[in-house]
């Protein structure tokens, strides 16, 4: 019963996050692994030019990694207070998360 907790509160969390995050979508581009600036990977989406995004798990590693094999695009959300565009991130920024499109 505590992991669907759990769940049902990531989902609710996730769908509030809708109200105040901008989508950028994107194809992954280039892929790195630089510990010292991501935890995990980090990559380049064609959307937003030279700008390094985070991977935020080992899922999103994998997400990242499926997406750029495929030609697939992604979207990650990211916190609108922080930005104001998918142009306007810092280099190595993580995401509040992230999606693989059809």
């Amino acid at each position: 019963m505590t992991r669907w907790t759990w769940l049902l509160g990531g989902f609710i969390l996730a769908t509030n996050a809708n109200a105040v995050a901008i989508k950028c979508p994107g194809k992954v581009t280039q892929v790195l692994d630089w510990p010292s600036n991501c935890d995990n990977l980090a990559f380049r989406l064609d959307s937003t030019g030279n700008k390094w995004w985070c991977a935020i798990s080992n899922r999103s590693n994998s997400m990242v990694l499926t997406a750029f094999a495929s030609g697939k695009e992604i979207s990650p959300w990211i916190n609108d207070a922080l930005a104001q565009s998918c142009d306007s991130i810092e280099n190595y920024h993580k995401p509040l998360y992230r999606y693989l499109n059809q």
